[in-house]
């Protein structure tokens, strides 16, 4: 995972846990997490006061299983997850979403498994008006070059082909990947766009 990447999921957790709102998390899943030190699950912002005694953190992969540190990983698909309804009142979900073809799947299982009043922050790869791009596309123009690069914008490269299938917007975010979810915000960082959201089940 990207540095930045990873402290931003850092400093909003950080944010959460500080709201006056927001109880000590009792469980916490990531989806799409690694049994490692990358992990979003092995962030400082989800030590110590932000846990309730005895909270559990656990993660699910398609292909990777294992344990470290204070979490655990289990092999299993984000479409069909194991746990019961409202199980996590935390789920991150990083890098993930575009590698599911019926995406939706997955997040129909997160918000199922999310408690009433938990949160859900997700993140991916996408696409927008960012400055860089609104520069290139104006160059384009100068230079006469064809019209699908004076209207394109930039975006992160394939990886892990061929299971990269998505990139999203913001308003994919808010109309889509958040949707039924209350406090929504939506925000992108670096260039190209990584674009996050994040929202709370109502009570």
């Amino acid at each position: 995972m990207i540095n930045r990447t990873y402290e931003e999921y850092e400093r909003l957790i950080g944010e959460l846990v500080a709201r006056p709102d927001t109880a000590p998390f009792e469980a916490v899943l990531e989806i799409g997490a690694i049994p490692d030190a990358r992990s979003l699950l092995n962030a400082s912002a989800l030590k110590g006061s932000a846990l309730h005694e005895g909270a559990r953190k656990v993660g699910v992969n398609l292909t990777l299983e294992g344990s470290f540190g204070d979490f655990e990983v289990q092999k299993g698909d984000a479409r069909e997850l194991v746990f019961e309804d409202r199980s996590f009142d935390l789920i991150v979900c990083a890098s993930t979403l575009e590698h599911i073809p019926d995406f939706w799947r997955a997040l129909d299982e997160m918000k199922r498994v999310l408690r009433p009043g938990g949160w859900l922050v997700v993140s991916t790869p996408g696409f927008g008006q960012e400055e860089v791009g609104n520069r290139v596309r104006g160059l384009a123009h100068k230079l006469g070059l064809p019209d699908a690069l004076k209207r394109g914008t930039i975006t992160m490269r394939i990886h892990d082909a061929p299971y990269d299938f998505y990139r999203f917007s913001e308003y994919a975010y808010r109309d889509v990947v958040l949707k039924g979810l209350e406090e929504v915000e939506v925000w992108s960082i670096m260039t190209p766009p990584r674009i996050y959201g994040m929202g709370r089940k109502g009570v």
